[in-house]
């Protein structure tokens, strides 16, 4: 299986229309990856399966050649992570085929609190429900606790468990394949104290969270007292989650445009946190994982 970073961006991805901070400027001039960072989401080949939508998601497909979703979990509701959900009415319409023929459809995925919530915002359950009506996707519900076991196009086995973060409308997930262990948060870290079953994974993928201070200089980007920082994670804070889970390794994604995290800041940052013993890395648009 290979878990390939379809876009590392969050709510605002970068270039950001309008900003003049370096990260957009030089996203401008370079126009491709590590410095452009469209929608989060992410891919793994094999089961093809994509974790949520971002509105780039129908670009990040065609850069990545991928030809077809098989099945998609969604973290939780906000738009970063499910506007781009039409790609299911896209995914599988080939009007050129002789005879006419459509795929299979889609199987999505819904954690427990997420069925809630799509039916609550942005109208998501109806989307979903329109949907379902073409033959596009197949909706699956799932309760806490439940484990979703795909196969890897081999004939072996993943398996995909979802977990609740600190903040309990938002989902993690356990990815388990091949005696590998993957555990992936799209976002919204806060409060979370990793529990003990999730620990020492081989792979952890982590939102970076608010940069309180620059990662490689140590300078100071946020004042103090700044009112996110009552509902959102520092990245300080995400490093202190990141130790106490103790992955083999760990990719930080969900990068903001607004903290003008520049692919040579970053790079910096990666060597100090080399120097420190840390094996933590930045993600980029289209980096590919071998599981």
């Amino acid at each position: 299986m290979i878990i390939e970073f379809l876009g590392t961006g969050g709510a605002t991805t970068t270039p950001r229309p309008g900003s003049t901070t370096e990260a957009s400027r030089l996203a401008r001039e370079k126009g491709t990856s590590p410095w452009v960072r469209s929608g989060p989401g992410l891919f793994l080949h094999g089961p093809q399966l994509v974790i949520d939508t971002s509105e780039d998601i129908i670009h990040q497909l065609n850069r990545a050649k991928i030809d077809y979703i098989n099945a998609c979990f969604y973290s939780h509701w906000h738009p970063d992570h499910t506007a781009g959900k039409r790609v299911f009415e896209t995914n599988i319409r080939d009007y050129s085929s002789k005879p006419y023929k459509m795929a299979p459809p889609t199987d999505v995925y819904l954690p427990q609190q997420v069925a809630i919530d799509a039916r609550r915002w942005l109208a998501i359950w109806e989307s979903l429900e329109y949907y379902t009506h073409m033959g596009v996707v197949q909706v699956h519900e799932l309760t806490d606790g439940d484990v979703v076991t795909l196969d890897d196009g081999t004939g072996h086995d993943v398996s995909i468990t979802p977990f609740r973060l600190h903040l309990d409308y938002v989902y993690g997930f356990e990815i388990k394949t091949g005696g590998k262990r993957i555990v992936h948060a799209a976002d919204e870290l806060f409060g979370w104290d990793p529990p003990e079953a999730l620990k020492n994974p081989d792979i952890a993928i982590l939102p970076a969270g608010l940069f309180e201070f620059n990662p490689a200089t140590g300078e100071r980007i946020m004042e103090p007292n700044h009112p996110l920082f009552k509902e959102e994670a520092s990245f300080q804070q995400t490093v202190e989650m990141i130790e106490k889970l103790g992955a083999t390794e760990t990719w930080v994604t969900h990068i903001e445009e607004a903290f003008d995290m520049t692919p040579e800041i970053l790079a910096l940052a990666e060597k100090r946190f080399a120097a420190e013993g840390k094996n933590i890395r930045f993600a980029y648009d289209g980096l590919k994982l071998p599981v």
